[in-house]
């Protein structure tokens, strides 16, 4: 899907509900927002510019749009 902006597959090794649903064999996909606060994130220090945040709104949204249609 081409969003018309840069992105990168990334492997997370947190632990997040996606490797629970995953392991349950349900597909699933995490968005990341880049955060200005290097990385920080579950924190009162992280923040992602709203502009990054609405990026990724545009992305989910198309991404479901898809889905639906499916």
């Amino acid at each position: 899907m081409d969003a018309g902006v840069p992105f990168a597959e990334l492997p997370s090794g947190a632990g997040h509900e996606a490797g629970i649903v995953a392991r349950a064999g349900i597909p699933g996909g995490m968005l990341f927002v880049r955060s200005r606060a290097g990385g920080v994130s579950h924190s009162p220090l992280e923040h992602s510019d709203a502009a990054d945040v609405a990026v990724a709104v545009d992305v989910l949204a198309r991404a479901l749009a898809r889905l639906a249609v499916c």
